[in-house]
This record gives C-alpha cells, sequence and structure tokens, in this order.
C-alpha cells in the first residue's frame, strides 16, 4: 500500500470525471444525431442487455481490489475467472438477444454483434479492479485515454463514415 497516494488519485480522478461527462455528453450528441430512431432504440435495448448479463462481475472485481491491496498476488485467477464469467455472459446475452429480438422487431444480427462488447466489459471492470489495488492513479488515466479515443471514434465511424448503430458500438 506503499505506493498508492491518495490526494493525488483523487484529483486525478476528479479532473478525469469531469472531462468523462462532457465527452459522454458530445458522444451521446454524435450518436443521437447519427442513428436513426429504430438503431437508437436497439443501441438502447443492447445498454439495457448487457446489463442484466455483467452482474455477475462485482463477484470477482470486489474481492480482488482487496486481495491485491493487501499483497496476495490474485490478478491471473481475477483474470482468468473474468474471462470464463463472460464466456456464460456471452452465451446468456445471444439466447437472450435472440429470443427478445423476435418481441421487438430488432435486428438480430446488430444484437449479436453487440455480444462482443461482453468479453470487454467483463475485463475491463477485472483490470479496473486489480489497479485499484495497486495504484489507483492508473484507472484514471485509462478512462482519461478511453475518453480521449471515443470522441473522435464516433465522428469517423458514426458521422463520417455512416456505419449506423454498428460503429456506435
Amino acid at each position: 500500500m506503499n505506493g498508492i497516494r491518495v490526494t493525488y488519485s483523487g484529483l486525478i480522478s476528479f479532473v478525469v470525471g469531469i472531462t468523462s461527462v462532457l465527452t459522454g455528453i458530445v458522444f451521446t450528441l454524435i450518436v443521437t444525431r447519427s442513428l436513426t430512431p429504430e438503431e437508437f432504440g436497439t443501441w438502447n435495448l443492447i445498454g439495457g442487455l448487457i446489463t442484466y448479463v455483467i452482474i455477475v462481475e462485482p463477484m470477482i472485481s470486489c474481492w480482488v481490489t482487496r486481495e491485491i491491496a493487501r499483497g496476495t498476488e490474485s490478478g491471473k485467477t481475477a483474470f482468468v475467472s473474468s474471462g470464463l464469467f463472460s464466456i456464460c455472459g456471452v452465451v446468456a446475452y445471444l439466447i437472450i438477444s435472440y429470443l427478445l429480438a423476435q418481441h421487438v422487431h430488432a435486428d438480430t444480427n446488430v444484437l449479436f454483434f453487440a455480444s462482443t462488447l461482453i468479453p470487454v466489459m467483463f475485463l475491463n471492470r477485472t483490470l479496473t479492479a486489480i489497479n485499484a489495488g495497486w495504484k489507483p492513479q492508473s484507472i484514471s488515466y485509462g478512462t482519461l485515454c478511453f475518453e480521449s479515443a471515443k470522441i473522435p471514434a464516433a465522428l469517423i465511424f458514426v458521422y463520417f463514415l455512416h456505419t449506423g448503430i454498428y460503429g456506435a458500438i
């Protein structure tokens, strides 16, 4: 715990949090102005469905932060466990999205393509939890990089290339 700088981590996290709000607003504006109402509805449906399948992820990240902070080398186990849980999450998501797509008239291909987000989200949250126990300020640096890349990616894929919901995903 000697490498954790609480004031520094808190200040960086605050600045990145404010930046994240601003980039989130800009990203949402780009997406809502570029997608059709049907695509926007599907995009929101994807967000809701993913929430249900990643609900088991805190079982890993909660404990790995605690163990890493105490000096236990459990990062590899958490990473592998997260990968296994994400496979189960993808299977559950595919089943749910297939059954739901018929009732809400959503494009099944788009819903299936969005399943690629699930392993990424599982692993991102697990790696974030590992960093929270090791060097918390590195989480803010990673978030800043992601937020900085989000706007140009949205402009390129959604606005200029007109890839629609595939670009937003």
